[in-house]
């Protein structure tokens, strides 16, 4: 349970590492978004009235200068007050300015936002530079996992109890809902797994032992991959170089057996 503990702080201290880049971009670009659009709605509001008349307003109050229209955008986008009672001295006032609010607040909330947080989560993906042996005791964490479950569906496969599962125990073992599920959420394919009982009985007796089943089932699990096509280039070398060596001997015996052929005397004839 301690290494567990561990092992999620190390999580948790990675996440923000890796998303240390985005949390800053992100907090300049909205920064920048709540100036401008409070550095708009300021300087049309002191534009537009010149007497004094916003004097102990609720408009001066939200919008009077620079500070406090950044302060009231940013209260409007991040939950401080109701953004109805900010955008209301503005409907008040002007309602062109009272749109331009309404824009901004749904531009942030409902744009920005997702796309910063859709941001984050990416960023969070890419913690295998930052902490290579976290994500590998966790590759192998999964990978036990699922031999573990694949062990277990064995074991339900193997009525008889022999240790073994025979062709036709493995069909009424993909046949049923549960196995089908399961192999699902393992990320494996029932089909092929049914379908390939030849390459999990890798000793040709007809039936499959335990490494056999979980062994072959892993390999079988996902995509195949350059080294899947690596090995498989490589063994059809090997036997094309054992089939030519086949050849040049088979063509050689047949050279000498005809020069043999050829140079047997007939019978004398009486």
């Amino acid at each position: 349970k301690n290494i567990g503990f561990v092992q999620q702080l190390r999580l948790m201290i990675a996440s923000i590492i890796s998303s240390l880049g985005s949390l800053v971009w992100s907090i300049g670009f909205i920064v920048f978004l709540i100036y401008l659009f409070a550095m708009f709605i300021m300087q049309g509001i002191l534009t537009s009235v010149k007497d004094g008349s916003l004097h102990g307003s609720r408009l001066e109050y939200y919008y009077g200068s620079l500070g406090d229209s950044f302060l009231t955008l940013f209260k409007a986008i991040s939950g401080g007050d109701d953004w109805a009672t900010l955008a209301a001295p503005l409907q008040d006032f002007s309602m062109a300015y009272f749109i331009c609010f309404i824009i901004f607040v749904v531009l942030v909330t409902f744009g920005i936002l997702n796309i910063i947080t859709a941001t984050f989560v990416m960023d969070v993906r890419q913690i295998a530079k930052i902490d290579r042996e976290l994500v590998v005791q966790q590759e192998v964490a999964d990978r036990k996992t699922i031999m573990n479950d694949l062990g277990m569906m064995f074991e339900e496969a193997d009525q008889d109890k022999s240790g073994t599962l025979t062709r036709e125990e493995l069909e009424r073992l993909c046949s049923s809902e549960n196995a089908g599920t399961m192999l699902g959420l393992l990320g494996l394919d029932t089909i092929r797994a049914c379908t390939f009982f030849d390459l999990l009985d890798l000793d040709g007796n007809g039936e499959v032992d335990a490494d056999e089943f979980i062994g072959g089932l892993m390999r079988l699990k996902g995509a195949a991959t350059g080294v899947d096509l690596a090995t498989m280039m490589y063994e059809q070398k090997r036997v094309y170089q054992h089939l030519q060596g086949y050849i040049r001997r088979l063509e050689a015996n047949v050279t000498q057996l005809s020069s043999r052929v050829k140079n047997l005397k007939p019978p004398n004839s009486s």
